[in-house]
């Protein structure tokens, strides 16, 4: 629209004053445009271009220019920029949401980005080396001492919460399971959900869609968030064999019991298929809905690639719609979590992670086609095996 057309014009008229400084850095000289006298015009001019890159060309212009490197990387810069509108409502458990960059030394792990799956993901930059992590480090102490704007490590921050999310906590550890080894385990991500900033109604709205993929399942499973990282001892959990999602709250450790109430807003599968597909749970607004997608297994004799492709052309997206507020927890991060009912093999893995769910949910009113139930439990009857949807309690 207009913001486009405006911002065309704007990057044509600022070209030529790029294309000065940017000639007049040598190869053989490499001359620090931050000493120059042009420097606060590049800086401005580059900065105003910089708004209308994404992802890939921010990556272009890091690889290609080591000074708009360092202005990309810069606070306030277009890494920073990009990660804090990507990243809201989020956290990455053990490092806090992606604006809270705290340097603790060059062997910190917000001056590090050592680890493969950050290094491999950087293009190949020279930025990720361990001398500029160094490099970066002094120059955010001189950044703190009121000196001119200086870049920061926000491109490592940046590759390191687009990967970590995405994880499992250990001891799984990467954005797969491939097998459960103990009776009711569960499996926490890494990525935090903000109940302050994704309870917000007014503007800006933030929205977080998590999905994961199923690909082998051995038993009954639940998808749910869970507020016992940040202190509490409540749960709302869905399960996709069921169609219904519970609401538990341990009230005793001893003897153990849990108080719960339970709605089915989707209709169960039958009881010998075990779930294959994807699950999904959306929050914004103060609201959280469930969604799921089966995908139909053909029978032995038609497997196959065949089978494949019709079992694509079959599945459809089915959610519960807003079915729960967020009223259950008074704490400010929801941890999610996929709770196993019983160990085998299992294929499971992070799909995506977005601020867009795949169709939109309805608000559901109470007695409006739902009904919450009381479902209450202690130790007995789960050593009994009543805990048949593989729910998660504290």
């Amino acid at each position: 629209g207009a913001d486009y057309i405006a911002g065309s014009r704007m990057m044509v008229a600022t070209s030529a004053a790029m294309v000065k400084p940017l000639a007049a850095v040598s190869d053989n000289g490499r001359r620090n445009l931050c000493t120059s006298s042009n420097q606060a015009a590049w800086r401005r001019a580059y900065f105003h271009v910089a708004r209308y890159l994404d992802l890939e060309a921010l990556c272009c212009m890091d690889a290609c220019c080591w000074c708009a490197r360092d202005v990309n990387g810069a606070h306030a810069g277009p890494w920073f920029a990009l990660g804090r509108s990507r990243f809201r409502g989020l956290e990455l458990q053990g490092e806090g949401a992606f604006e809270e960059l705290i340097l603790t030394g060059s062997s910190g792990a917000d001056t590090c980005c050592s680890s493969s799956s950050s290094s491999s993901s950087c293009h190949g930059s020279s930025s990720c080396s361990s001398s500029s992590n160094r490099s970066n480090l002094g120059r955010f102490q001189g950044y703190l001492q009121a000196g001119p704007p200086q870049p920061l490590p926000w491109k490592c921050r940046f590759w390191r919460f687009s990967v970590g999310l995405r994880n499992f906590q250990a001891p799984y550890s990467l954005s797969q399971i491939s097998g459960v080894e103990d009776d009711e385990d569960v499996a926490y991500l890494r990525c935090l959900l903000r109940t302050d900033i994704l309870g917000r109604s007014a503007a800006p709205v933030t929205g977080v869609y998590l999905e994961l993929e199923v690909l082998a399942n051995s038993d009954c499973f639940s998808l749910a968030v869970v507020d016992f990282d940040d202190g509490g001892c409540s749960s709302l959990s869905f399960s996709p064999n069921t169609g219904a999602v519970i609401c538990e709250k341990k009230i005793c450790d001893d003897p153990r019991q849990v108080r719960g109430t339970y709605t089915q807003p989707l209709s169960s599968i039958p009881p010998e298929d075990r779930f294959h597909g994807s699950v999904g749970l959306f929050v914004q607004s103060g609201r959280l809905a469930f969604f799921r997608r089966q995908r139909k297994l053909g029978s032995d004799d038609k497997a196959g690639e065949e089978g494949a492709m019709a079992a694509e052309e079959d599945s459809s997206w089915e959610t519960t719609g807003f079915v729960s507020d967020l009223g259950w927890t008074q704490c400010m991060r929801l941890t999610p979590c996929i709770s196993f009912r019983g160990a085998g093999v299992y294929e499971v893995r992070t799909a995506s992670l977005s601020s867009e769910p795949p169709i939109q949910p309805k608000d559901v009113k109470s007695g409006e086609g739902q009904e919450w139930l009381p479902l209450d439990w202690d130790a007995e009857e789960q050593e009994n095996g009543d805990n048949s949807s593989g729910t998660v309690s504290a």
